[in-house]
């Protein structure tokens, strides 16, 4: 409540007061995405009514407990999309709310949280900001690899809407083709699951739990329709060149499963060859029409896209405790972790080494290091390679856990300072998964540059000083 034209609330221990004119709204404080390396003051990010904003919590500025019982948000006018998170506003008189200690906050946010411009314009002109582009053009076609037992196969990645894993509550057609699998929720619809395997004449895992977590859902679209593939495992992705691509002769084309087959790579660096499978082929398979459910009769079928529209698909990976999302458009390929690193004498923690990729040097960056202070662990470890304007570096993380495909415009500015994790964080996105989640989106050149500065420096502060 306000007393006189000041607004009186509680963050930990303390009470402070604001000036009423200052706060938009109270808020539910919403679910928060933790930001590397920010400062303690700053809790992360929340989706307020489809808005982002960056949370600060008062408590923590002061020497408290960052979040402790706060369960509401102060948001604040002005340009700049900021809110405090708060234990509770209260009463008070006149009288008392004179003598209760006013907030400092403009110092706070001018020296610790200065927004970037592009935040302010887009914050201030009530429209998204123009998408940043991630990548020089690249005409190699981008492929998502799937494992089937021993082989592997590789869908267009402009076809794949995202990676799914195996949910439970699977819904089981009685009667349906061996081929199908049932159908789940999928966006707020119903989605049919096939079996890739079972498409394809092929024999898939041998079922065991240890394989079955492994398994993967890849949700393909085309036209209007979609559909889901379940695959044993996804390998990663790789980008091909157009001359690397052979088309499958006609005389090989004598069963069903090699009719889906629309051509074979030879993936740049050597490795098996890998059969690209024709989407639209699977999808007119019969047993494509028989988990169509009453969503799908009724038209509710996911929508495509309007041939206006922009879209792009994001990698999402996860780095410690932070889930991320790397534009796609700018990664080389997706691997496992190299078996070899050549080690540099007196190299920071987070250069892992040089790793031997496509019969160059790969410089190797180990970014949960980097951004957490502990290195990249356990059997879900990938090395990200990463290219823009020419260059080349490899990023280990976690896991890479999904392929998200998203229009561009649902990309907005990230209200965070310019300064922090060397700006390497420029947009964010809201998650359509129910979750309120929000997803930092990494931008590759700002990335690749953050790591070949940081390296430079650490050169230059591990050069002897020259005597006078």
């Amino acid at each position: 409540m306000t007393a006189g034209d000041r607004l009186v609330f509680r963050a930990g221990d303390r009470r402070y007061a604001v000036a009423a004119g200052r706060v938009r709204e109270l808020a539910r404080l919403p679910r928060l995405t933790p930001v590397p390396l920010a400062p303690p003051g700053l809790l992360g990010l929340g989706n307020v009514r489809g808005e982002t904003i960056a949370v600060l919590s008062p408590a923590a500025m002061t020497g408290g407990e960052a979040l402790g019982a706060a369960r509401h948000l102060l948001v604040l006018g002005g340009s700049d999309p900021i809110a405090l998170a708060i234990d509770a506003v209260e009463r008070s008189d006149g009288d008392e709310a004179g003598r209760i200690e006013d907030f400092p906050l403009d110092q706070w946010i001018a020296q610790a949280f200065p927004l970037r411009a592009s935040a302010r314009r887009a914050s201030a002109g009530g429209a998204m900001a123009r998408p940043v582009r991630h990548a020089m053009r690249d005409d190699r076609l981008a492929l998502l690899r799937v494992a089937i037992g021993d082989q592997s196969f590789a869908l267009p990645l402009e076809e794949v809407a995202q990676v799914l894993r195996m949910p439970r509550d699977v819904a089981l057609l009685p009667g349906a083709d061996a081929a199908v699998v049932g159908t789940i929720r999928w966006r707020d619809r119903s989605l049919g699951v096939l079996s890739l395997p079972a498409l394809l004449g092929l024999s898939g895992d041998d079922g065991a739990e240890t394989d079955r977590a492994r398994r993967r859902i890849v949700v393909v679209a085309l036209g209007g329709q979609n559909l889901g593939l379940l695959v044993d495992h996804v390998e990663g992705l790789l980008r091909v060149s157009p001359g690397r691509i052979d088309s499958l002769p006609t005389a090989l084309l004598r069963t069903e499963g090699e009719a889906r087959i629309s051509a074979i790579c030879r993936p740049e660096g050597g490795g098996r060859l890998v059969s690209i499978l024709a989407v639209d082929e699977l999808l007119r398979d019969p047993a494509a029409r028989l988990p169509v459910t009453k969503d799908q009769r009724s038209g509710k079928a996911a929508p495509a896209s309007s041939p206006s529209s922009e879209r792009m698909s994001l990698l999402l990976v996860r780095i410690g405790p932070h889930d991320l999302a790397l534009p796609v458009g700018a990664i080389d390929k997706v691997m496992g972790p190299p078996e070899r690193l050549t080690t540099l004498p007196g190299a920071p923690p987070w250069l892992a080494g040089l790793a031997a990729a496509g019969g160059e040097p790969l410089a190797v960056v180990d970014q949960v290091m980097r951004l957490t202070g502990s290195p990249a662990s356990g059997a879900r470890r990938r090395l990200i390679v990463l290219r823009t304007d020419g260059r080349r570096v490899g990023f280990l993380v976690d896991e890479a856990r999904t392929v998200l495909a998203v229009e561009r415009s649902m990309l907005v500015p990230a209200p965070l300072p310019d300064a922090l994790a060397d700006g390497i964080f420029g947009e964010v996105l809201h998650a359509s998964d129910g979750g309120g989640r929000t997803l930092l989106v990494v931008q590759p050149a700002a990335l690749l540059s953050s790591a070949e500065q940081a390296l430079m420096a650490e050169i230059a502060r591990r050069q002897p000083t020259p005597a006078p």
